[in-house]
């Protein structure tokens, strides 16, 4: 696997290259399909369907009425890619990704012939919509996905939460990808905070201690480079060639500004290698 960028000493491109990406270039969206909304007063009809976890995790109820249904139908992804339309005022869609098929009856039916990927590809085909791609945490659901379909099927995917400082375990993924050409967007880069120095890891406020103390061994390899545990966490995700973009979660400008900031970060290759050598990545993992 080719795992450094070509032309990047770190495997990230230059602070200046990206805010001139920020300022100049134009807006690419992307939505993703698998599940509806629907009126409250009609959830019943969907059984199983209801996505009860978003209502406990996001009540809505002062705001509005409905619901959250999964569906990786070809009817439910029509409705969904509308329902996205709508709320965005743009025809267009740019990227389109099937969304957390992480069970096997909501991959069998994203995945099955007329399924979800299929409907995308037929959209694409017809200059309905731009790249088709998928958006999963789970590594395995995404590799099994991807070599599902004959090459070409996906332009790129999203990789969530598995390819970072802590975890690795998107490797073969990765390996893949690059085989066939699928281009990679990584999500939660700093693990959703931790790398970041916050007390957040992967969306909770509960942080395993073993995460806790690996993210203070790097921050003490990076140190003694001089760079710092943010640098590190990006330079790392963009390390394979075939990471094509990174996914960051910004609140404020401030943060973006200071995202922006870690880019065109100068990491030596023997810091890969003394972190293989420490255990912190694994030894069989190719980094030149």
């Amino acid at each position: 696997m080719r795992i450094r960028r070509p032309g990047t000493a770190a495997g990230c491109p230059s602070s200046a290259w990206a805010e001139r990406w920020l300022l100049k270039a134009e807006v690419a969206v992307s939505t993703k399909v698998g599940r509806i909304i629907v009126p409250r007063p009609e959830a019943s009809k969907y059984g199983h369907r209801v996505e009860a976890d978003y209502d406990e995790a996001f009540p809505t109820q002062k705001y509005h009425n409905n619901v959250v249904v999964w569906d990786y139908r070809k009817e439910g992804v029509e409705e969904a890619l509308r329902q996205c339309q709508r709320r965005l005022q743009r025809t267009l869609i740019d990227c389109v990704r099937v969304h957390d098929a992480e069970s096997q009856e909501r991959w069998q039916e994203a995945c099955s012939q007329g399924g979800a990927v299929d409907t995308l590809v037929s959209m694409r085909r017809a200059g309905a919509i731009g790249q088709v791609s998928l958006g999963f945490n789970s590594m395995e659901f995404l590799l099994k996905s991807v070599k599902a379909f004959p090459v070409g099927t996906f332009d790129n995917i999203m990789v969530a939460r598995t390819w970072n400082l802590l975890d690795q375990s998107a490797y073969p993924l990765l390996l893949e990808c690059q085989n066939r050409g699928i281009r990679v967007h990584i999500a939660a880069p700093f693990c959703a905070g931790l790398l970041w120095g916050q007390s957040l890891f992967m969306y909770s406020s509960t942080v395993p201690v073993e995460a806790t103390e690996k993210a203070k061994r790097w921050q003490d390899l990076g140190s003694s480079y001089g760079l710092s545990l943010p640098q590190l966490a990006l330079a790392f995700a963009f390390l394979p060639a075939c990471v094509e973009r990174i996914a960051i979660g910004c609140a404020s400008p401030e943060q973006v500004r200071s995202n922006v900031g870690l880019c065109g970060v100068k990491v030596p290759a023997e810091l890969w290698q003394r972190a293989k050598a420490e255990g912190l990545l694994p030894a069989s993992m190719e980094i030149s």
